[in-house]
């Protein structure tokens, strides 16, 4: 027999003898040709299934180390004189170390992504079934435990009998949140049990991107008073940011909105470009000027800005 520690082994010991002999029949246990000591985690029942025939059972509950050997059973009619032992065939028992887990990681690294972005982690586990409640997964970054107090949360099922699913998930990625990443499992239950490493994941994050601005228009533009003018700026980000992109537009260094005979509008034009156009509705002399736009995401920390060229 070879079992994990902490697991149940039961041996069974079957004795046919005359049914006037039965009631003296006595039944003794073996480990290693010592007799069997019941005061720790070895029990012995025995009990009569018929007139003939009696079995004996040992039960050994939770393995441990000591536990190994070789066992057999010795029945004797002790009410007779002379009695002869029999003795049963030997059963070997081997009491190996727990099963590690299998553990696997994705995605395979490393991870590159930027400032505020969500990142998601997965950890794979196998087991043999009769392990997997006791198994325990730990998440650790840098070689340190993972903080799951601030945006970092790790959730943890089984998905089958024999495979567990740990995900960390990092919302809103902040500087502090790139290292090297790795989850470990280990079944707690079991007495010596290893630690299974996965593979490590290199997390970086980077700061946000600049947009690509551009003035979309002739340099300079010189037209008459009463005349309508329109500069038009083109910016060019990644598809991800584009919802969260402020245009804001300047004539000599102080920034202007839509007031009096200037109107601002602004559309995307497709997943990654975006279109402002100014429009100077009877132009006046105050119009003239210095004019360019700034572009900024503005729901990234420290997103810079990006400033068009200058159109007089």
């Amino acid at each position: 027999i070879v079992d994990y520690i902490t697991q149940n082994v039961v041996i069974t010991c079957v004795l046919t003898t005359q049914s006037q002999f039965q009631a003296g029949l006595m039944v003794d246990w073996y480990q290693n040709g010592t007799l069997v000591d019941t005061s720790g985690n070895i029990q012995i029942s025995t009990m009569n299934l018929n007139a003939t025939t009696t079995e004996s059972i040992l039960t050994i509950t939770s393995l441990v180390v000591d536990n190994a050997g070789m066992y057999y059973c010795a029945a004797q009619i002790i009410a007779l004189l002379n009695s002869e032992e029999a003795v049963s065939d030997v059963i070997t028992i081997d009491v190996t170390g727990p099963p590690a887990p299998i553990v696997t990681i994705s995605p395979v690294g490393p991870i590159v992504d930027y400032i505020t972005q969500n990142v998601v982690i997965t950890c794979v586990l196998t087991t043999q079934s009769q392990f997997q409640a006791g198994l325990m997964v730990d998440w650790y970054q840098n070689g340190t435990l993972v903080d799951t107090s601030g945006n970092i949360q790790i959730s943890t099922m089984n998905l089958n009998a024999t495979t567990t699913e740990s995900i960390l998930t990092i919302t809103s990625l902040v500087v502090d949140n790139a290292g090297m990443y790795h989850c470990v499992a280990q079944i707690i239950a079991l007495i010596n049990s290893e630690e299974t490493m996965s593979n490590v994941i290199n997390l970086q994050v980077i700061g946000p991107p600049t947009p690509v601005v551009r003035i979309d228009s002739e340099n300079p533009i010189t037209d008459y008073i009463t005349q309508d003018v329109s500069i038009t700026c083109l910016v060019t980000t990644l598809d991800i940011f584009q919802d969260a992109l402020n245009v804001d537009w300047y004539q000599d260094g102080t920034m202007i909105g839509t007031n009096g005979n200037i109107q601002i509008s602004t559309m995307n034009l497709n997943t990654t470009t975006t279109e402002s156009i100014l429009t100077i509705t009877s132009l006046v002399v105050d119009n003239a000027g210095m004019y360019h736009c700034v572009a900024q995401i503005i729901a990234l920390i420290n997103s810079e800005e990006t400033m068009s060229n200058v159109i007089t």
